[in-house]
């Protein structure tokens, strides 16, 4: 895991890695997801987040959805 950037770069490209397969935020079905990111998932991002407020953060250019997004990706990738 040293050095790597595909949790962060795909975080800030608005995709998510999950248990279930690899989420892409920008998707229109997101806009109303009252869902976590990943469900199985502790992190704080999915304890805290749903999809539709990270779909909404992504597109309106915010910053924290890609913190959020990457906090998430990389709990994902560290976690066995």
């Amino acid at each position: 895991m040293f050095d790597c950037v595909l949790p962060t770069r795909n975080a800030r490209n608005g995709q998510l890695f999950t248990s279930r397969g690899r989420l892409s935020i920008r998707n229109a079905r997101f806009r109303d997801d009252p869902l976590p990111p990943d469900p199985d998932c502790p992190c704080s991002t999915c304890r805290s987040t749903s999809r539709a407020y990270l779909r909404h953060l992504h597109l309106a250019g915010e910053m924290s959805a890609a913190t959020l997004m990457s906090v998430h990706n990389l709990f994902f990738y560290v976690t066995p």
